[in-house]
């Protein structure tokens, strides 16, 4: 009786496992996202392309697992790391 009790538990467990490698990853889109927005208004400085360029790097770090990921796949993982 328990162990299909453990078992049930384990596999619940499993699918509600977020990915915080991929949530990393969308933090730092966002960061990057949030940063660069306001350049359709200004002109950044030396300053502002050294963060921009610092903010893609971190952004491509986080993110270089899941570039070729299917976006049904992606979406969930989005949706898991928003909970």
């Amino acid at each position: 009786m328990k162990q299909p009790m453990i078992v049930a538990i384990l596999i619940l467990a499993s699918c509600s496992h977020k990915d915080e490698q991929f949530c990393t990853c969308l933090s730092a889109g966002k960061e990057l996202n949030e940063y660069t927005q306001q350049f359709f208004e200004k002109e950044p400085t030396k300053e502002d392309e050294i963060k921009i360029f610092d903010l893609k790097a971190k952004k491509t770090e986080a993110c270089k697992d899941y570039q070729m990921m299917a976006g049904d796949k992606m979406r969930q993982k989005k949706a898991e790391c928003e909970k």
